[in-house]
């Protein structure tokens, strides 16, 4: 797993409990080679009283990215409010045992290093993966686990 990635899962499930559709982007890998995990976003295209505002709304804890930037065939907004552990071991075992999910394509650098950027100016952002999405940027943020 690599930082910018995108992925579509079939089951992905909520802090909630609830569970569905949803494409995650991925923020941070670890280098703990005993317990890998990354640090993932999830993504909505639904308007919902969002700015239309390409790029950075830290007061909301939003990114936007306008439809076919990238990866997106729809205008869609990251979302750092709620940020996810995920375990590599799990990514891997969904991806190729039981297809729940599926690695889509890769942000440009130059977008992952925006929405870094705002992960840093945003306040709703968890401090702890604040300070490991922003340490994982430092040289590294383009190497696989």
């Amino acid at each position: 797993m690599k930082c910018g990635e995108i992925y579509f899962h079939r089951n992905f499930k909520f802090k909630d409990g609830q569970g569905g559709i949803k494409l995650f982007v991925v923020l941070y890998v670890s280098e703990n080679k005993s317990k890998p995990y990354c640090l993932v976003c999830i993504t909505t295209t639904q308007e919902k009283n969002k700015s239309q505002h390409e790029g950075c709304q830290e007061a909301e804890a939003l990114f936007f990215i306008r439809k076919n930037k990238d990866f997106f065939c729809e205008d869609t907004w990251l979302q750092f409010k709620s940020i996810y552990e995920y375990e590599v071991q799990s990514v891997l075992h969904e991806c190729v045992v039981t297809k729940e999910m599926e690695y889509k394509d890769r942000l440009k650098e130059n977008t992952f290093r925006e929405i870094v950027n705002c992960i840093k100016k945003s306040r709703d952002v968890e401090q702890q993966y604040q300070d490991l999405i922003l340490s994982g940027i430092k040289g590294k943020m383009y190497t696989s686990l």
